[in-house]
């Protein structure tokens, strides 16, 4: 199975909301760009996309206050917490994304358990 280009993905989906009547788009776009920015551990960008998404679509699309919880979660650094906000059933529009995006953050969480013990490996003499 051939990798996709999530960054390609997210530059269409920005491109959907400014183009998009009145300047809101369907949720699905909020949805994936949301996760796909949380993917690109992008968290400054989910923070300002999240705070302008329309209240009224946040209320009529309770997945994105889940993936918003994962943002949070990982804001804060609160890894466990992370790790639970994802496991959801997610919906197909977002559930590749927030696959992606779990074993990104597994795969993170690994190479940062291993940079302790490669530093006390260096020597300085």
């Amino acid at each position: 199975m051939a990798d996709v280009d999530y960054s390609k993905i997210g530059e269409d989906l920005e491109k959907q909301e400014l183009d998009a009547p009145n300047g809101v788009p369907p949720a699905h776009v909020y949805e994936q760009l949301l996760a796909i920015y949380l993917l690109q551990n992008d968290l400054t960008g989910a923070k300002f996309l999240w705070k302008r998404i329309p209240a009224s679509t946040k209320t009529a699309t309770p997945e994105l206050g889940l993936i918003w919880a994962v943002g949070q979660n990982l804001w804060q650094r609160d890894l466990p917490a992370v790790y639970t906000a994802l496991k959801q059933e997610w919906s197909p529009t977002v559930k590749d994304i927030m696959k992606a995006v779990h074993d990104h953050v597994r795969q993170r969480a690994l190479d940062l358990a291993l940079i302790p013990p490669l530093v006390q490996k260096i020597s300085l003499s």
